[in-house]
């Protein structure tokens, strides 16, 4: 499955390779991990999102704070 990059929000806020998401209307398919991660990728910013290597991505990642993406839901 490919996540579609959508353009149209260079200008805002986050980074300039935002995922787009795409409406759910079943459980199964909202809880997908390629659903999940979407909403944390978008808060990247692009400082992180276009580091120049995966040892740098790594290291700027390790400074941004996630928690509000790890939530728990029963």
């Amino acid at each position: 499955m490919s996540l579609p990059v959508d353009y149209a929000y260079k200008n805002t806020r986050g980074n300039s390779l935002k995922l787009n998401k795409q409406f759910c209307s079943t459980d199964v398919r909202k809880y997908f991990f390629s659903s999940r991660v979407i909403d944390a990728w978008n808060s990247l910013s692009n400082d992180v999102v276009k580091s120049p290597s995966v040892c740098m991505f790594k290291k700027r990642l390790h400074n941004v704070n996630l928690d509000r993406f790890l939530t728990i839901t029963y």
